[in-house]
This record gives structure tokens, sequence and C-alpha cells, in this order.
């Protein structure tokens, strides 16, 4: 017992140093903060422009119908809706905001966080 109480007091009695190879400095930390805010901010603009993409096809297929039903109102002979133009003309220019923000070519995200087309 009397060999683990001295081996104990040596062990207590040794001073650790830390080299500063060890310990990261805070430069590297702010570079290593900057970099997973770049990942981050990528990641959000990918999951951003699929769903942009996914509602300019939407759009699209809205449109498409649109674009039967009036070619039906004017063979009926009846003239097309204003209503129906209007909001043709609105949806065409929401699915090419929604294009340009996902391939790149605008920063300023379309409808649901701005205006809708006018």
């Amino acid at each position: 017992m009397m060999e683990n109480e001295n081996d104990k007091e040596i062990i207590d009695d040794e001073v650790v140093e830390i080299s500063s190879e060890d310990t990261p400095s805070s430069s590297d930390e702010s570079r290593d903060d900057k970099l997973a805010v770049n990942i981050l901010n990528y990641v959000i603009d990918i999951i951003y422009s699929i769903g942009f993409l996914i509602l300019a096809y939407m759009a699209f297929w809205v449109l498409v119908v649109l674009s039967i039903l009036s070619f039906v109102v004017r063979l009926v002979g009846s003239e097309q809706l204003k209503e129906m133009k209007d909001f043709s003309r609105r949806l065409s220019i929401f699915t090419r905001d929604c294009l340009l923000f996902s391939t790149g070519n605008e920063d300023k995200k379309p409808f649901p966080f701005n205006k809708f087309p006018e």
C-alpha cells in the first residue's frame, strides 16, 4: 500500500505542459467558421433552387392547361376572359423568375418571399 501512495504523489507532482501545436488558434477557428457558413449558405441555396424548380414545373403545367383552355374558348367563338389572360401572363412571369433564381442569374427570390408578379 505504501508503494501505491508514493506513486500517486509522484503523479500528482508532475507538471503537464500543453504545446501550442495541440491547441487551435483563433484564426484557424475563424477560418473554419467562415468555411462552415459558406457551406451552409450553399446548401440553403441548393434547397431553395430545387424548391423553385418544382414550383416552376407545376406552374408550367398550369400554363399548359390554361393554354389549352384558351384555345377551346376561342374555338367556341367566345372572347378569352381578361382575368385568364392576366393570370396566364403573371404565372409565366413567375415561372421565369423561378427559373432565373434557380439558375443563379438572379438573387431575388420569387413569390413566396416577394410579391406575385403584376
